[in-house]
């Protein structure tokens, strides 16, 4: 399944976007009630100061709490919740209240001037103060508890309103997030469509003007692959022109023949059967070319089987077809050749040596000397295949190794792609092949450099 870019992005966003809101809505959460539970205390608070405040000293000292009744009934009820409270002395007798909750209370004697505590009387929770007081010299506490189903419902409805609230900032995050990213990878969209509405001839470069920094990369790729591409068509082109116009000759040269015959007499036939083998031949040997030079240049998508291969030995079995022609041409084959093996195909290894001391023998020229060595430098193999024949100009170095590229143009023993198939096979093999000599008598030579193995 091929993954999305879209949704790439999207799940990247939202796994961060996501656990922070809520981390966040938690955390508003949780601040939210600690202020309204702060609040809650002070209000508490509050109430056992106005207690306080009604504490006097009575005739012989002692402590009297003084309430009146409206105060008693607005501290016994505040909003929903009950209200109650206890006021004893520092002898634990208890001036005025619940003494339940001074039982519950006396255990819980504030170190501090007032603590707070959750407390559960008769089934009820209630949330309490414990106040530490004093008038003249005496010490006396003082106790007020608040159910707390007002504080419970408070926290509900603030809980309610977070999730309904967090849910929609979550919505329309998620929904921002989406329609982001889709607007970011517009451009992609565009590029995409602008590619898919080329013709298939159409080879411009795609323009880098408009696209943005993160998209320039991957057309300036692109571009370089339609150079590429280009230059790779435009040798197709000028390969299948030139093999056209090759297999054209000697068909035109059969034709040609053939009708001349016609008006020969019955004399003339066996020398016109040698022409026309003769230029079937050269025909057959182009074709039989063509076709070594497609293999070798797909040979990277047919993987050949590489395997350890003893160049000496290939070299010798390769040189044997080559004694005879060498011998018709009074030319001399000699051999340097050093133990060694590379890593590489047999078959093909043995089309590049062929190839090369087919072109030796054909155009270094009668009575020349062919010189073939081997030899194993640090981590490369080198053969070198030279001549003592005409040799080729400088200036025409470069273009060999091109398709029907040919030095000797006039000479019909040859199409021009020996060379060709041989530099394929090279490459195929990661090596390197570097050609030298002139027209000066010098010769020719071909150094071929093959990793060893």
């Amino acid at each position: 399944m091929n993954r999305s870019l879209r949704n790439l992005f999207l799940r990247r966003m939202l796994w961060v976007l996501l656990p922070s809101l809520l981390v966040g809505a938690g955390l508003s959460y949780f601040y939210a009630a600690d202020s309204i539970m702060e609040s809650y205390d002070l209000n508490l608070l509050d109430g056992a100061n106005d207690l306080v405040h009604q504490v006097q000293v009575k005739t012989g000292g002692h402590l009297l709490l003084n309430l009146p009744p409206a105060a008693h009934q607005m501290l016994a009820a505040s909003n929903d919740d009950d209200v109650i409270y206890a006021v004893w002395d520092s002898a634990k007798d208890l001036l005025a209240g619940f003494d339940g909750l001074q039982s519950i209370m006396l255990a819980e004697m504030p170190v501090d001037r007032y603590s707070f505590k959750n407390l559960e009387i008769k089934g009820q929770n209630y949330r309490a103060i414990l106040l530490n007081a004093s008038l003249g010299n005496q010490h006396f506490f003082v106790s007020v508890a608040q159910t707390t189903r007002g504080i419970d419902h408070l926290l509900g409805n603030v809980l309610v309103d977070f999730l309904l609230f967090g849910g929609l900032l979550i919505v329309v995050a998620c929904v921002g997030v989406v329609l982001g990213v889709k607007r970011s990878l517009i451009p992609i969209e565009a590029l995409r469509t602008v590619i898919a509405k080329r013709a298939p001839q159409d080879l411009r470069p795609l323009s880098e003007t408009d696209a943005p920094a993160e998209l320039q990369p991957i057309i300036h790729g692109v571009n370089e692959l339609l150079e590429n591409l280009q230059k790779s068509v435009s040798d197709h082109r000028r390969f299948v022109v030139n093999a056209a116009h090759q297999l054209r000759t000697p068909l035109a040269i059969l034709r040609s023949k053939l009708e001349v015959s016609l008006n020969r007499p019955d004399g003339a036939t066996p020398n016109l059967l040698v022409e026309l083998l003769s230029t079937t031949e050269r025909a057959s040997h182009l074709i039989s070319q063509l076709l070594s030079l497609a293999h070798v240049e797909n040979a990277d998508v047919i993987a050949p089987a590489f395997e350890s291969v003893d160049l000496p030995v290939l070299l010798r079995n390769v040189a044997v077809n080559f004694v005879v022609p060498a011998e018709k041409k009074n030319m001399e084959l000699d051999f340097a050749l050093t133990d060694c093996h590379i890593n590489g195909n047999a078959l093909l290894l043995q089309e590049l040596l062929g190839n090369l001391l087919d072109n030796a023998i054909n155009y270094a020229g009668m009575g020349a000397s062919v010189h073939v060595a081997l030899k194993k430098l640090s981590g490369a193999v080198e053969l070198s295949i030279s001549d003592n024949g005409v040799g080729v100009p400088d200036d025409f170095l470069p273009k060999l190794g091109q398709p029907f590229s040919r030095y000797q143009a006039q000479d019909t023993r040859g199409c021009g792609l020996g060379l060709a198939i041989a530099k394929e096979i090279v490459a195929l093999h990661k090596g390197s092949m570097v050609f030298s000599g002139n027209s000066n008598g010098g010769g020719f030579k071909v150094v071929i450099l093959l990793p060893a193995n």
